[in-house]
């Protein structure tokens, strides 16, 4: 944003707190004219009016404007906005706790894990793990790590968040936090984005075992949220079916405002997955955006009324599992989804949404799809879930050995072809292979597309807008291919 845009959206937003404020009587005691100066305002009202402002990227926009508001901003207002640090800061913790003005200009706090490599590097690559501190606290921040006990620090930490009344973010991506952090957080009332990181690794001395995050009572009643994002493996060491119906009921009962829903649960050692049912029987989130979902499963009567009823979807992942043998009873109504930009499921998944041209007509981007002539159907989908086709089929015996043509192949490239909008497709398959003739079929298929990506291979750009997707495309590609 240039200096003039910076001027021109802050001095609105500004006007419009003042007048919100009831200064109505400063303006006239300054005899503002029909349009005031923001410079003509005191260096208090002025910093006042910063203090309101939550988005960071608001801030640097008023700092752009000219060098007496970056003066005035700079040095605490844009340093306290977005803190990322480690939990042993305890120096930041105790200012915070003691200095009302500071702490009321935090939005956004990450905790960061001690060690980053404590955390696998497929998980690391997509959190943002850079530190963030005010200038004052640059050298503490690599030597405070280890001073105090684990207990201290939280402690030390909830004095903080206690006296930070405009918290909108929190996110936690160190070790298992105690349950003061999260009744804190639920308690402040103001905390409207959680993203979480409950995944047991070496656990210090001062944790239990017992003490995740996502399972705990005080971090099930956080209420209000608008976006909300947990990966955990807790649920992954029950030893009886998993239960995570208390985190579904809460998002579902105290959060009615969602617009960003991730639920990343690993289940690598449990025979079974979460029942997704419970959220796709929920129609009460009419500002849904994002969906993200792995390590659940679901009947397939109720995911596309789910999907229907949510028309702002713009991002949608689904996991393997979902729906299940009954994929093909999948069907989207006309004009479903009609802001899905971008769909990342398996292929039978794809093949049942993408059947009804009329429906999903924004889609751009298509991923996790496959294009296997033959594969073992049984891989493909939970024999331990509770889809409607295993009341009759529980006593099958099931078969992981067996490749057979794929049932859905043909409906997928079908469904590609009936959504010329999708510009952008990434494969995955079992090897690292894919055959010249699936590349080619796809082509014929969607020539439109600009964007391929191959498994271990970042997305290749296809076409310019003068050249076509066809053989001579495809045999420039820096990829591997198999005849």
């Amino acid at each position: 944003m240039n200096i003039a845009a910076g001027i021109q959206k802050t001095h609105g937003k500004c006007r419009a707190l003042v007048l919100e404020l009831g200064w109505n009587d400063t303006y006239r005691e300054l005899h503002c004219p029909a349009v005031m100066h923001l410079l003509d305002l005191p260096p208090e009202l002025l910093d006042n009016i910063a203090a309101h402002l939550d988005c960071r990227k608001d801030i640097l926009s008023l700092a752009l404007c000219c060098h007496c508001l970056h003066s005035l901003v700079s040095h605490t207002h844009l340093q306290y906005r977005d803190i990322r640090c480690r939990l042993g800061l305890s120096a930041l913790w105790d200012r915070l706790a003691s200095d009302d003005l500071h702490a009321g200009l935090l939005r956004s706090l990450t905790i960061l894990p001690d060690n980053v490599f404590d955390i696998q590097s497929v998980i690391r690559d997509n959190l943002l793990l850079e530190e963030r501190v005010p200038d004052e606290y640059q050298e503490c921040a690599s030597d405070e790590a280890t001073v105090a006990s684990g207990r201290e620090r939280e402690e030390r930490l909830v004095r903080a968040l206690k006296r930070a009344p405009n918290l909108r973010r929190f996110r936690w991506f160190g070790d298992p936090g105690g349950n003061n952090i999260w009744e804190t957080l639920s308690a402040l009332g103001t905390v409207q984005e959680l993203h979480v990181l409950d995944l047991e690794r070496e656990q210090p001395p001062w944790v239990s075992p017992e003490r995740a995050i996502g399972t705990s009572h005080s971090f099930l009643s956080f209420r209000g949220l608008i976006s909300f994002n947990l990966r955990a493996n807790a649920f992954d060491k029950e030893q009886a079916v998993p239960n995570a119906m208390p985190l579904l009921r809460m998002l579902i009962d105290n959060c009615t405002d969602l617009q960003s829903l991730t639920l990343h649960l690993e289940m690598y050692g449990h025979m079974q997955t979460v029942s997704a049912d419970p959220l796709l029987c929920h129609a009460g989130w009419p500002d849904l955006r994002n969906l993200y979902l792995e390590g659940f499963h679901c009947t397939s009567s109720t995911l596309s009324p789910f999907l229907a009823s949510h028309p702002f979807l713009r991002d949608v992942h689904l996991p393997r599992m979902m729906p299940g043998y009954l994929w093909a009873n999948v069907v989207l109504p006309d004009g479903a989804l009609p802001n899905l930009r971008l769909l990342e499921c398996s292929s039978h998944t794809a093949a049942a949404l993408l059947r009804n041209p009329r429906a999903a007509n924004g889609l751009t981007s298509l991923r996790g799809v496959d294009l296997e002539d033959e594969l073992i159907v049984d891989m493909y989908f939970n024999y331990a879930s509770d889809d409607e086709w295993w009341d009759g089929h529980a006593d099958d015996d099931h078969d992981f050995e067996t490749r057979t043509g794929s049932p859905w192949r043909a409906q997928l490239v079908e469904g590609i072809r009936l959504h010329p909008s999708i510009t952008s497709v990434w494969l995955e398959t079992e090897s690292s292979y894919v055959p010249t003739a699936h590349v080619m079929e796809l082509a014929t298929a969607a020539p439109q597309i600009t964007e391929l990506s191959l498994p271990h291979n970042p997305p290749t750009p296809l076409v310019s807008t003068t050249t076509r997707f066809d053989a001579r495309i495809v045999n420039s590609l820096p990829i591997p291919f198999s005849s």
